[in-house]
């Protein structure tokens, strides 16, 4: 994708340079324009991608050479995909001029802030129900996980949230941004479904680890569904990637017709469903 959008950027260039300024070719030369700017905004999302995604591979191959332990890898692992998946929306909203001014109209000109009411507690009587409830746990005599594996799961939990409530207006501005063509604006907003999904889908794992105290290897069969999903996303959310690079390149090659007409919906579905085929495929490649 990186080396499509470099080239796709050079192409475009050329052709917006070569395109007569006459009312003929008007409508031409604002989607090369429109594909020129997108280009620009996309590179820098794609290289914070790229970036996360090779960091995410350090712990795995610490954790194959017994450096360190799976409770510690996942912890890494796990909270840097959920960071690729706001820092590349957010990348690219920052960096595309429309996208940005409709995140500020949507959600940064209604920030209101509000002093909180103060509540009244009784410091005492919450202290001694929260004694009374840890010495009912304790003298349950329940077999636990070690305590560093629960914290690791805390802070993948924490970071993983945090970036599900961050999708939610990153999913909005892409849906409400005007300008882009409907093709676009409809790969743009799948990635970002399927990235939101994606999220839920390790937040679920994290919630099966949490209820049955047991923190085992991949591998390992009550996990398996989890892990089997959550591959397939990745699969999806990087093949609707390339799918929206090959997206740009067409609407240059033929900029006149592409701006006047609206969705092509036999290409997006071939590119929707190319992604699910892709997916399935890459689970079954890794787990039969």
């Amino acid at each position: 994708s990186f080396k499509v959008s470099i080239i796709i950027m050079v192409y475009a260039r050329r052709k917006f340079a070569s395109i007569p300024f006459n009312r003929d070719y008007l409508k031409a030369k604002y989607q090369v324009k429109e594909v020129l700017n997108f280009s620009f905004s996309l590179l820098p999302s794609v290289m914070v991608s790229a970036l996360m995604h090779t960091l995410s591979l350090v712990p795995t191959l610490l954790w194959v050479n017994g450096i360190i332990d799976y409770p510690f890898c996942c912890l890494f692992y796990f909270s840097a995909h959920s960071l690729n998946c706001i820092l590349t929306k957010l990348t690219l909203i920052a960096c595309h001029k429309g996208m940005r001014q409709r995140f500020q109209l949507l959600f940064v000109a209604r920030l209101r802030f509000r002093t909180p009411r103060m509540v009244q507690r009784d410091a005492e009587q919450e202290g001694k129900e929260y004694f009374d409830e840890m010495r009912k746990a304790f003298d349950a005599g329940a077999k636990m996980a070690p305590a560093s594996d629960y914290l690791f799961l805390s802070i993948e939990t924490l970071i993983n949230t945090i970036s599900m409530a961050i999708m939610i207006p990153c999913f909005f501005t892409l849906l409400r941004t005007q300008g882009m063509h409907g093709n676009c604006k409809v790969l743009l907003v799948t990635s970002a479904a399927v990235q939101s999904f994606l999220l839920c889908v390790q937040t679920a794992l994290f919630a099966h680890n949490f209820i049955t105290e047991n923190l085992l290897p991949a591998t390992n069969q009550k996990e398996a569904p989890f892990l089997m999903v959550q591959n397939g996303l990745f699969t999806m959310s990087s093949y609707l990637s390339l799918s929206l690079v090959l997206e740009r390149t067409f609407a240059i090659w033929s900029a006149a017709q592409y701006e006047t007409s609206g969705h092509h919906l036999f290409p997006l579905f071939l590119m929707i469903g190319g992604s699910i085929a892709m997916a399935i495929l890459h689970v079954y490649a890794i787990y039969w």
